[in-house]
């Protein structure tokens, strides 16, 4: 029963009932939901945007040294840049 009632909610919603942000509370519980997931698919990809860009600038700021033996023994540093 309770699906039933979620789906005929749904299906008598009026969407001029969201240009009312005052009263939320008088929205369909299915719709309520619908908000929340997007609201909480909105925040976490934000927070993986931000976290990889961070995880990128790390990755770019590193230098990465390697030694190269050289023909008579002579040891070399040689440092690539980003």
């Amino acid at each position: 029963m309770a699906m039933q009632d979620l789906l005929e909610s749904l299906q008598n919603f009026d969407l001029d009932q969201l240009n009312d942000v005052n009263n939320v509370g008088s929205w369909p519980v299915a719709v309520k939901i619908i908000i929340w997931v997007l609201c909480f698919a909105g925040a976490l990809a934000v927070g993986y945007f931000m976290h990889v860009t961070n995880l990128q600038g790390e990755l770019s700021g590193l230098q990465f040294h390697a030694e190269v033996v050289v023909p008579r023994g002579v040891h070399v540093l040689v440092m690539h840049g980003p």
